[in-house]
């Protein structure tokens, strides 16, 4: 029998690591959130490349949540 989970996060990319940075802010342990993801990598913060193109005008006002930092990642891999 396979392994199960208290909390599963379908598909990778950015959304997918700031959903699972809520879930450790909220408490969840080790082992109960899984992300399943067809990406060969962790989720990480990819850079708006294509906004100032679309959007130069405005590109200033564009935000992203955040970076995550490598301590984090190191640190919370136990999630990944």
């Amino acid at each position: 029998m396979g392994r199960a989970f208290v909390y599963v996060i379908l598909g990778g990319g950015v959304s997918a690591g700031y959903a699972a940075l809520e879930f450790v802010k909220r408490g969840v342990s080790h082992g109960e959130l899984c992300i399943i993801s067809d990406e060969p990598v962790a989720p990480y913060e990819r850079p708006a490349l294509s906004k100032g193109f679309l959007l130069p005008e405005g590109m200033n006002s564009f935000t992203t949540q955040g970076t995550l930092s490598y301590e984090w990642l190191i640190d919370k891999n136990d999630f990944l």
